[in-house]
């Protein structure tokens, strides 16, 4: 969570340099992919986290009805 917040507000500082001209045209970009790369690693961890515990139920001897 971390790491996607700060590169959220990296993303945002370079932004504003961009506009500002303080920043070239790359540094955004890169900014922006980083912070792409930061939320798509989250959301692989919460998939992760939440297979996790659907296994977990499973072993216990619950059933998973998936909700329609």
């Amino acid at each position: 969570m971390r790491q996607s917040d700060a590169s959220r507000s990296a993303a945002r500082l370079a932004s504003v340099q961009y506009r500002e001209g303080t920043a070239d045209f790359l540094v955004l970009l890169d900014a922006e992919r980083e912070r792409l790369a930061a939320e798509d690693s989250q959301a692989q961890a919460e998939i992760e986290l939440y297979r996790g515990i659907v296994a977990i139920y499973k072993a216990l001897g619950g059933g998973w009805q998936p909700q329609a």
